[in-house]
């Protein structure tokens, strides 16, 4: 393993990418859309909300700094791209910040995913991106200063990366503790 910073987080992007798609690919439609209470949000969303994040953050990186936007072309977000909201039949006003889900309380139990296929193909598509993405950062990038102009003042590249890496195993977390309650509720019933 790499053990410089840079290395060290893209290991565990890789892992928490991993961990991601292999507990997504043993899950079924019935647990993905399986909510423990009527105001609670499902595994879908969590991993919708995810893949969002994700490629929220492949499009943003090359913006970062000049040397990033050297390395790397400038890049739709594919939410946007392929047009995905009109696709799945949602209304993007209804969908919070940044179209992720953030938010919404409540309301974002209304939000009406499309089924395991196409959400996985949605997540698989934008893991690819950011990590393509993230290769283009190497220790200098990491430790230089974001210059696009939004972001914590003096915030590094390598803080806004860590702060989406921890963002990624929280919603991993979620998804199990969600998991784990349907488990529980289905071996009750």
């Amino acid at each position: 393993m790499n053990n410089t910073p840079i290395g060290q987080m893209m290991f565990w992007f890789e892992h928490v990418h991993g961990e991601f798609l292999h507990l997504f690919d043993s899950l079924t439609d019935e647990q993905l859309s399986w909510q423990p209470h009527p105001s609670a949000t499902s595994i879908a969303f969590n991993i919708w909300h995810t893949a969002r994040w994700v490629d929220y953050v492949q499009a943003k990186l090359p913006q970062l700094t000049p040397v990033l936007s050297q390395r790397l072309d400038q890049r739709p977000q594919v939410w946007h791209a392929a047009n995905l909201a009109t696709q799945w039949g949602l209304d993007t006003t209804n969908l919070g910040e940044l179209e992720a889900g953030n938010d919404l309380g409540i309301l974002a139990v209304k939000i009406k995913l499309p089924g395991k296929a196409v959400l996985l193909d949605y997540l698989r598509t934008c893991y690819a991106l950011e990590e393509q993405c993230l290769a283009a950062v190497d220790d200098q990038q990491f430790q230089a200063q974001r210059t696009d102009g939004s972001g914590l003042l003096d915030e590094t590249v390598g803080h806004w990366t860590m702060w989406h890496l921890v963002h990624e195993w929280e919603h991993l977390g979620m998804i199990r503790y969600l998991q784990g309650m349907y488990d529980l509720n289905t071996r009750q019933a």
